[in-house]
């Protein structure tokens, strides 16, 4: 069979290269565009490390963006000259471009091309200078295989962790953008690609290998290592579903980079300011409900959620200031009025709680606490409507929900018996945040009608668990052990939280929220936090299939 394979891998590449010629006669070559053809970028002698070079003529004197083009032909086929005329036709725009070769599969694997690639993109990097090219501005462009080697290619040099697992030295130079034409991404997927390639560009044992991981593009780590990228398809493309996948894929990516933008500036604006009241944990259960997924956490609108924050968030730092009866009833008192709130304010927001209730159990008093949480969620808000300006995220319309009817009255009067029993002994025993404020949110979403999460309650579980634990671990190993800054440790867990969230797909806010209140709590509490976060959420999760699943499935 391999025998067969390789014979017609040779057979369709004469056969391409038969065919491009017929077509080459037809293409005329602009007049007012330099060729300069097989310049070797390696030593070697080999005849696929060659590269040509397109200039516009009378242009000499000018210094140039510059464009590198990668050819296509499913890795197996295609040369250089394939896309001569493509790149004549960019030159004549006004860019310098390189058209490179690479060695084609069956003579080499998928590993021994980004060598290729990354060879003469280091070559290029060297002479750019002398023909005049803008090193400052460097676009990539490639079709069909070209545009999944330049995307893997791109991503490892700006991930050392992609480049590790591919056992691969990456190139120095960046690019600024790529164009995408017709990419074959997705090279493992069972189609008549996926069947028979796979073995051919990593080898027969690549499942087992430390780059089978992402030899699915969709990886998070791919994804967010790629600059701004332009995808190229077309009615009668063989490849069209593969770049509209590739497509929503990086589009999803932007969530996940908002997150981490409002995570970095919260936490290093509190650092610079040193006001540890700006860190607001639940702005990250906001951004996973309202941006990072498709379909919307909650039913609410812009306006009733800022409004909802700030009365809850201000409402917090009263009861720390005026009511003093100790932490125990303080809580109590916090989460009925959040309770009755969520009752009547017509909608299933229930961030809310976690935001009156927060202050209260780290007996904050400044009002810088509620100033923050209102600007943050009002930022959460444009980056939401930014999302559906292009269209990343589709419209939801909002309509005001009912939650104040007899069974709901019952179900708020059951969780508030049911958290002041665990709260009692949450306090007692000094695991107080086994009710921390975001399971609080847990709590009651748990115990909604129909709740998704509460039908997985081990995954659930662990999930929540694992992130607040990340949180823990990247607070004392970054910032406590090594004396990182905060942020740092911040965005590491917030990354690391965002992938398991994506990888899972469970997009569960509370999860998002426990990963930062981990950099806000008491440092002696750090180590001991999980193990609180492990068994509050055990408890709500027991105590929501017990009390609350049969009555409202």
């Amino acid at each position: 069979m391999a025998g067969f394979m390789t014979k017609n891998f040779y057979k369709q590449r004469k056969d391409f290269e038969a065919s491009s010629a017929i077509r080459d006669k037809k293409l005329p070559f602009p007049d007012d565009v330099i060729e300069i053809t097989n310049i070797p970028y390696a030593n070697d002698n080999i005849d696929a490390h060659r590269l040509d070079i397109f200039k516009p003529k009378n242009c000499e004197a000018k210094v140039l963006p510059v464009i590198i083009n990668v050819h296509g032909g499913g890795l197996i086929i295609g040369s250089k000259e394939f896309n001569r005329f493509f790149c004549a036709r960019l030159s004549k725009m006004g860019f310098i471009v390189y058209s490179i070769e690479y060695r084609l599969i069956p003579d080499c694997t998928f590993f021994d091309q980004l060598n290729d690639t990354f060879t003469a993109i280091d070559y290029i990097k060297n002479r750019i200078p002398n023909d005049n090219g803008d090193i400052s501005h460097v676009y990539g462009v490639a079709d069909s295989g070209g545009a999944c080697l330049l995307t893997y290619a791109t991503a490892m040099t700006n991930n050392s962790k992609l480049a590790k697992a591919a056992q691969v030295t990456p190139a120095s130079l960046k690019f600024n953008a790529l164009g995408l034409i017709s990419g074959m991404f997705y090279t493992t997927r069972f189609d008549k690609i996926g069947i028979f390639l796979p073995k051919y560009l990593y080898g027969k044992n690549y499942k087992k290998s430390a780059f089978a991981p992402f030899t699915n593009p969709e990886h998070p780590d791919i994804i967010r290592s790629l600059p701004p990228c332009f995808l190229v398809t077309s009615h009668n493309d063989n490849l069209k579903s593969y770049t509209i996948n590739f497509t929503k894929a990086l589009k999803n990516a932007l969530p996940y980079v908002l997150t981490l933008i409002l995570v970095g500036i919260m936490t290093f604006v509190a650092e610079i300011l040193g006001e540890g009241e700006i860190i607001f944990p639940e702005i990250t259960a906001l951004a996973i409900g309202y941006m990072v997924t498709q379909k919307q956490g909650w039913k609410v609108n812009d306006s009733r959620m800022i409004a909802l924050i700030a009365i809850c968030a201000v409402a917090g730092v009263l009861t720390v200031r005026y009511i003093k009866v100790g932490l125990y009833l303080e809580i109590l008192i916090a989460f009925v009025f959040a309770q009755i709130l969520f009752m009547f304010s017509g909608t299933t927001f229930a961030p809310m709680i976690s935001t009156i209730v927060l202050p209260v159990m780290m007996q904050t008093e400044s009002f810088i606490y509620p100033i923050a949480a209102f600007l943050l969620t009002i930022a959460v808000v444009l980056f939401r409507r930014f999302l559906l300006k292009v269209k990343i995220r589709d419209k939801q319309d909002f309509q005001s929900v009912n939650l104040h009817a007899k069974s709901d009255v019952i179900d708020t009067a059951v969780r508030t018996i049911c958290v002041a029993v665990v709260g009692f002994f949450a306090i007692w025993s000094g695991f107080k945040f086994a009710i921390a404020p975001p399971l609080l949110v847990a709590f009651t979403e748990f115990s909604r009608p129909k709740n998704k999460a509460r039908n997985k309650p081990v995954k659930t579980v662990l999930l929540i668990t694992v992130c607040a634990f990340v949180g823990a671990v990247s607070r004392y190993v970054l910032n406590m052990t090594l004396g990182l800054p905060l942020t740092v440790a911040a965005l590491t867990a917030t990354a690391i939280m965002l992938v398991i969230v994506y990888c899972t797909k469970m997009y569960i806010p509370p999860a998002g929220a426990l990963t930062i209140l981990s950099m806000i709590i008491p440092s002696e509490s750090v180590l001991l936090y999980p193990l609180q976060i492990l068994v509050g959420t055990a408890v709500i999760m027991l105590i929501s299939r017990l009390l609350f699943m049969k009555r409202q499935n």
